[in-house]
């Protein structure tokens, strides 16, 4: 009688783990999470983070979810055993998980395979930063984008920012050279009619970036006997055609300019295209040498020269300077 007790005991809870679970019975797929395989990584911390991502992957609501018992594997599943580990607990589809640590960095790697054709269903990675307390984070948000289908990378909540994300990105630096140029201007388009040259001095910060080169620059030009001022403080950027020590460069600035053209005066922006050569670029002192040519973009009134005033049509009349520019600075 006892025999015959436990034998119906026995055949019951074959048929209840048979049985789906009213999860599963409504539509869920079935998912079987396998033990978590990785490199360089405590077995502990790999036991750990399966059970961790599986209450993470039922958190979801989208799947009934089932553990394969076992331990860390001492190598990444193939497709072929992740899958006939699936099919032992009549699962749709089986979750496998890789981590790789080297030094300070870690990359969780999560597949899923489908278990009646052994193709991927899913496959995503995110890697982490924090160590073992930052694979919580990393875990939730693999499950999320399983889930929804999204990337990893847009699955990100506030509360489930890893390290890696939060550390700024390193960057390349840019050399950075200060210098003083010499500068002559010949601007057409003079309020005054006639035409004028002005010599000027500059500061300059140039910025190299190898494939780029930026600059910023504060330049003043005069000449006192032809009423001619400019003073200009701009910025440009220039792609050099080498990466040697003597290359050219071409390219454009903008700047802010006050100047008198032999009129009243006035301000605004100023474009100006630019050539150039550059000695020295890989010395701690460079020589420039630009050919540009400046465009004001605002205009300047005639101004009375006399007791009697200028004709109306002169006086009324918008100049818009523009003319060659030459410089040459020695940076440091």
């Amino acid at each position: 009688m006892t025999k015959l007790r436990a034998a119906t005991l026995a055949s019951l809870l074959m048929i209840g783990f048979a049985l789906p679970s009213p999860a599963h019975a409504q539509g869920q797929q079935k998912v079987a999470v396998l033990p978590m395989s990785g490199v360089n990584i405590h077995a502990g911390y790999l036991e750990a983070a399966r059970d961790i991502f599986k209450d993470h992957l039922m958190g979801t609501g989208r799947f009934y979810v089932i553990g394969v018992p076992g331990h860390p594997p001492d190598h990444e599943y193939l497709p072929n055993e992740a899958v006939d580990l699936g099919k032992t607990v009549l699962a749709d589809l089986v979750a496998t998980t890789h981590i790789v640590h080297l030094s300070g960095t870690a990359r969780v790697r999560l597949t899923v395979f489908r278990v009646s054709d052994g193709s991927i269903a899913h496959t995503d990675g995110l890697t982490t930063a924090g160590g073992p307390d930052d694979l919580d984070p990393v875990l939730k948000r693999l499950a999320v984008g399983f889930a929804t289908g999204k990337p990893v990378a847009q699955t990100g909540e506030i509360d489930s920012v890893t390290q890696k994300e939060a550390d700024p990105y390193l960057k390349q630096t840019a050399t950075r050279v200060f210098g003083l140029r010499l500068a002559a201007a010949v601007p057409f388009g003079r309020a005054s009619g006639d035409t004028s040259s002005a010599t000027g001095l500059g500061l300059f910060w140039l910025y190299d970036a190898r494939d780029f080169m930026a600059e910023i620059w504060i330049d003043f030009f005069t000449s006192s006997a032809e009423r001619t001022h400019m003073f200009d403080v701009g910025m440009g950027g220039y792609y050099p055609f080498s990466k040697k020590n003597f290359t050219p460069y071409l390219g454009a600035g903008a700047a802010w300019s006050a100047s008198t053209l032999g009129g009243d005066g006035a301000s605004g922006l100023r474009i100006n295209p630019a050539f150039g050569l550059l000695m020295g670029r890989l010395w701690s002192v460079q020589v420039r040498a630009e050919l540009g040519y400046f465009f004001n973009l605002y205009g300047e009134r005639a101004s009375y020269t006399g007791v009697t005033p200028q004709p109306a049509t002169t006086s009324s009349a918008t100049h818009y300077g523009h003319g060659p520019m030459l410089t040459l600075g020695l940076g440091i």
